[in-house]
């Protein structure tokens, strides 16, 4: 059910985490070998603390655990899916996809874990999280459950401005706040970052002067069922 926009994403975050997790069990539909970041091996998972107009996920994370392909699953068979498949495919990285990997407590450990079990096991490769950065702006310290297990983050920062942030991704404008101060929380911290955004929606010069990031990865605007409308919603009839 879409929540009344806009909705506070800290409060979206502490909600999502108490549906898609069960004690450090998470909640995941797909496990496969993708081509991306030159061959990954992919994990989908569901719940975001934003409903971002544009996502190829937005039905999942609009409604988490409603089809029957969602499944809680343990750390440990995580890491062992993922390793089944580098074994098959040696080149590739890992990820988690389709979600917010940090919504809290509970799903940064939840990570944590499946990150330890990989690295006991010789993974040596980059462990990938998408993240859009609103709970490690909110909670940095999250980053320190993770970064003895050497993660690589991508941060996604949605807009350059408070009130187009509200508009692509239905939250409190607060949030591009806390975006910004992931992205200088994560480089505090020496861990890997890459920083994406879409040009339609960001001024790349703007992040640039925000965050410690220079060499920004822009990624093309792909309308997938229900993205026009959702334009159109909110406002942004000029993409739509």
């Amino acid at each position: 059910m879409l929540p009344t926009l806009p909705f506070d994403p800290v409060e979206r975050a502490a909600l999502m985490e108490s549906i898609v997790m069960r004690g450090l069990a998470r909640a995941y539909y797909k496990f496969r070998y993708q081509p991306f970041y030159g061959g990954v091996c992919t994990c989908n998972a569901v719940g975001c603390c934003l409903l971002c107009c544009y996502c190829w996920n937005f039905s999942r994370n609009e409604n988490p655990l409603i089809k029957a392909d969602e499944r809680f699953v343990e750390p440990s068979l995580v890491a062992k899916k993922l390793l089944d498949m580098f074994a098959k495919h040696s080149g590739s990285s890992m990820r988690i996809s389709g979600c917010e990997p940090f919504l809290g407590v509970a799903s940064t450990q939840h990570i944590a874990n499946v990150l330890k079990c990989v690295r006991s096991q010789g993974f040596n490769k980059e462990f990938i999280f998408e993240s859009n950065g609103i709970m490690i702006g909110h909670n940095p310290e999250l980053l320190d459950l993770i970064k003895p297990f050497k993660p690589y983050i991508r941060l996604c920062i949605k807009a350059d401005n408070p009130k187009t942030f509200e508009r692509i991704t239905g939250a409190l404008g607060y949030g591009f706040d806390l975006q910004i101060k992931a992205a200088n929380e994560i480089d505090a911290r020496n861990i890997p970052c890459d920083v994406a955004i879409m040009p339609e929606f960001v001024d790349e010069g703007e992040i640039v002067l925000k965050t410690p990031f220079v060499d920004i990865e822009t990624e093309k605007l792909k309308y997938y069922a229900g993205t026009k409308e959702r334009l159109k919603a909110r406002g942004l009839l000029r993409y739509a």
